[in-house]
């Protein structure tokens, strides 16, 4: 089966970009305003200034003097090669690699004691190359210990690790998002949050792991 064109390729891991490179070639002079760009397709605003940037700055689209976005003569013909290649059936080999993400904390925290916080990605065969990546950890009702959010990941496991401080709340939250840098922009990956009892007093209990899946191009 066909494969898309490598810049195509390189785009197909900003969410929303080929969406919207189809959205436009669909409407009146192949333009639209931003608002309705984002309402009819359900983006968020971020996802929307992200995937924006992306197709601004390769070209694909651009803003009229009115603030409307209207597709360039490549987003022109890389919409209709996208069209096409959605009525062909697509890329049975384009899935990207899935590796999992894995948050391990004590089952509870207790209030002003230090515990341990491991973030690991499992590793994958499949991945023949080194990527850059951010790991971000916010933290809710706690606080982190040393952190440094950049890492790079090749085919074997990637296992991280701080401290976390919980507060004087009744649970603490913990957001982690996984992005990958290309050409000057991120690619988001995936990510989670999770919810972690805070007690007066006591053990902490075992360590659990949280997982999800992380998609990579």
């Amino acid at each position: 089966m066909a494969e898309l064109p490598i810049d195509l390729k390189k785009l197909e891991t900003v969410r929303g970009a080929f969406e919207i490179l189809k959205y436009l070639y669909n409407q009146p002079d192949n333009a639209a305003d931003g608002d309705d760009i984002m309402d009819d397709l359900e983006l968020s605003t971020r996802r929307f200034d992200k995937a924006k940037r992306r197709l601004v700055t390769r070209n694909y689209i651009q803003m009229r003097s009115d603030y409307i976005y209207e597709l360039t003569r490549k987003g022109v013909e890389s919409s209709e090669t996208l069209i096409a290649f959605d009525k062909a059936g697509g890329d049975d080999d384009n899935d990207g690699i899935t590796r999992q993400l894995a948050v391990v904390v004590p089952r509870n925290f207790v209030y002003g004691q230090v515990s341990p916080l491991k973030i690991g990605i499992s590793p994958s065969a499949e991945m023949t190359d080194n990527k850059n990546l951010i790991v971000r950890v916010t933290p809710t009702n706690a606080e982190l210990g040393e952190y440094n959010e950049m890492a790079t990941i090749d085919s074997d496991a990637l296992i991280m690790e701080t401290t976390i401080t919980p507060q004087a709340y009744d649970k603490a939250r913990i957001k982690v998002e996984v992005y990958q840098m290309e050409d000057d922009d991120f690619a988001e990956l995936g990510g989670m949050y999770l919810d972690v009892v805070i007690v007066d007093s006591g053990d902490t209990g075992d360590d659990f792991a949280y997982t999800t899946d992380l998609i990579f191009s």
